[in-house]
């Protein structure tokens, strides 16, 4: 096993997720058509609602799913 230096951490997923629903106003929406996305998504709406006055919603459409923040 080789030790190895200066290896930079990349990004957790997550984070991205975070900071585009914490980014949206009223009316904004982001669209995946990718599902383990969308659980992340979902994971991170709930976490938001049950910490802040926010409120989201989803739907599956076509090719995927959308969420909207809605307040």
């Amino acid at each position: 096993m080789k030790i190895e230096k200066g290896i930079p951490i990349p990004p957790i997923r997550n984070q991205e997720i975070v900071k585009a629903l914490n980014e949206m106003e009223v009316g904004d929406s982001i669209f995946t058509s990718i599902l383990k996305d969308k659980n992340r998504i979902r994971t991170q709406l709930n976490t938001i609602q049950n910490k802040s006055e926010k409120r989201f919603c989803s739907r599956a459409v076509e090719g995927g799913w959308r969420f909207w923040r809605v307040k």
